[in-house]
């Protein structure tokens, strides 16, 4: 992880020693993550992928990828090996971790499994996303799951399940400004279901990702924002061509672990000792 990102300069190679450590933070808990795109073909199939791919080589241990987009790229067409939510839900529950990789199937990486979800068909929560998580993430040490567009009221529902949130936008001017929109109500709903119940609030990430190689005319960033530069080779990736992190321009690598670090630490205990 350090090689991906140390650059030149004191600074840039101090800050990437820390996100280093902040990738491998132990956690008491499994990490559980979401990243939910604002419309299509917009990256986040993609986003996902990376941030899981810097998670496990940092920690080495066991992740799992919730495949609910219906995307043909989605990122089970991504990953050999993926598993599929059988229709009639005859999934044995496993016992330990090695049980639930057998049972999914893992990637060539040895840590990386994917199991296909079916996408969401009405404002709420599909039950196999509630039955995949209650049987399966528990064995694993992150758990990213990807979507396609959800409306308001989903959102909010997944987001009591998931320490992180990340909101995908186009760095577009206009998308992104919808999207603010967007992320503050749905930012504001969570801090007062938090208030009113005393549970711990998820992570909110609005990551704004150029789709193109022009510099995008975008509004400043703001606090919780993330832009990630355009690169020619998450570009190029596809079906069966998902690249590894370490082949990526640096201003990319270093925007991808700065998110996958805020992944981390947001399941880090609170200094109350909330670790849910």
């Amino acid at each position: 992880m350090s090689r991906i990102l140390l650059g030149g300069a004191v600074r840039e190679r101090r800050s990437a020693g820390d996100l280093d450590r902040a990738l491998r933070q132990p956690l008491p808990l499994t990490c559980r993550a979401a990243v939910i795109p604002t419309t299509r073909r917009c990256g986040a199939t993609t986003t996902a992928l990376q941030l899981v791919s810097m998670m496990t080589r940092a920690r080495r241990l066991p992740a799992l990828i919730m495949s609910a987009s219906p995307s043909p790229a989605s990122a089970a067409d991504h990953l050999p090996g993926s598993g599929t939510w059988p229709a009639d839900e005859s999934f044995e529950t496993p016992r330990n971790s090695a049980q639930a990789q057998e049972l999914i199937g893992t990637a060539p990486d040895g840590l990386t499994s994917c199991l296909r979800l079916p996408q969401a068909a009405s404002p709420r929560e599909p039950h196999e996303w509630a039955a995949a998580r209650r049987r399966l993430v528990r064995f694993f040490d992150i758990a990213m799951m990807e979507t396609a567009p959800l409306a308001p009221g989903l959102m909010l529902e997944l987001a009591h399940h998931h320490h992180a949130i990340i909101l995908m936008s186009p760095a577009r001017r206009a998308e992104m400004e919808r999207d603010r929109d967007t992320v503050a109500a749905l930012r504001q709903r969570l801090a007062s279901h938090g208030q009113a119940t005393g549970s711990r609030v998820p992570r909110l990430i609005h990551a704004v990702a150029a789709t193109s190689s022009r510099r995008p005319l975008i509004p400043p960033l703001q606090q919780g924002e993330r832009l990630i530069p355009y690169d020619t080779v998450l570009a190029a990736t596809g079906p069966g061509r998902t690249r590894a992190a370490g082949v990526l321009n640096a201003r990319t690598a270093r925007a991808l672990a700065g998110i996958a670090s805020d992944v981390v630490s947001s399941a880090t205990p609170t200094p109350d000792g909330r670790a849910a």
